[in-house]
């Protein structure tokens, strides 16, 4: 009948009677040739996972050809993308190979490919990692935090790396709707303090926004840290420059909850009197707030004045 190749029967009884062989003189490189050849017919993805690793080692330890072994952990990612013997092989030969740009294709191909979301979350993180870390592209890094949030909107993991690579590269806009997605999904309440600050500072500071400033300084107080003093600064700050002299008293009414001891209490109730008078017209409440200075300062001279 001949030798009917198409039928597969034939290479695998020819791979059988080499393979001992190849073994018994050493040569490597070709019974790798001859394991590549077993693969083919191989069906079962478990056989077919043990099988490339075989074939890996073998290149590696064996052959001497870690190029080989580097191309079949890749293969092995691509059939089961969670293989963690093939994810650690394959960034090792990397490093070794100087070849990051081939691992970052096929972990892209693995992303667009992968049918589970969680293969797909883990590839892009990898990926990212490898565009930022080894290869220097800060912005492919950034298409690829990008990509798991399309898949998962509330990736921790994505949005801590997105706030500091924006930090460090002073992309305030995109920094600031980072931060503003952080907050739900961060649990710490100093944690959540801190990113609610930072979000604010950027609107005012990095951005010029300054009324969105003030609603999320002022949300920070009301739900978050109504003692938080940086915020109570910054908005104190705020209301002087904009002579939002009401504004600048309820600040001064919430500075009055932090201040440490009666000269702290003394000094913010020295600036509401001086506000009352000065800007609000209201010399009753003035009066009476130098009272409160006076009781708590003893003979004040200003108080006295008043």
């Amino acid at each position: 009948s001949g030798w009917n190749f198409a039928s597969g029967v034939e290479p695998m009884a020819i791979a059988e009677i080499l393979e001992p062989l190849y073994r018994m003189s050493e040569s490597w490189d070709r019974l790798v040739g001859v394991y590549q050849l077993e693969l083919e017919q191989v069906a079962d993805p478990e056989q077919r996972l043990a099988k490339i690793h075989r074939i890996a080692e073998i290149a590696e330890d064996r052959a001497a050809e870690p190029q080989i072994a580097f191309e079949g952990h890749q293969r092995a990612l691509m059939e089961h993308p969670g293989d963690e013997r093939s994810t650690a092989d394959a960034e090792r030969l990397a490093g070794a190979l100087g070849n990051w740009e081939q691992l970052a294709d096929t972990l892209a191909t693995v992303c667009q490919q992968a049918e589970g979301a969680p293969t797909r979350l883990q590839a892009g993180h990898r990926l990212a990692r490898i565009f930022e870390n080894e290869l220097g592209d800060v912005q492919r890094a950034v298409d690829a935090h990008l990509f798991v949030l399309a898949t998962s909107p509330q990736d921790a993991e994505s949005l801590e790396a997105l706030d500091r690579i924006y930090t460090e590269n002073g992309a305030s806009e995109a920094l600031q709707e980072v931060l503003q997605r952080r907050i739900p999904i961060t649990d710490d309440l100093p944690s959540k303090v801190d990113i609610s600050f930072r979000r604010a500072q950027v609107l005012e500071n990095d951005l010029g926004r300054i009324d969105e400033a003030v609603v999320v300084y002022l949300g920070l107080l009301a739900n978050l840290d109504k003692e938080h003093e940086p915020s109570i600064q910054a908005l104190a700050n705020i209301y002087t420059e904009k002579r939002d002299w009401r504004s600048l008293y309820s600040t001064f009414e919430k500075e009055l909850g932090v201040a440490l001891g009666d000269s702290g209490r003394s000094d913010v109730f020295a600036k509401m009197a001086r506000l009352s008078s000065d800007h609000l017209g209201e010399h009753d409440r003035a009066i009476a707030t130098w009272t409160q200075v006076l009781d708590l300062r003893g003979e004040d001279p200003e108080a006295l004045s008043a």
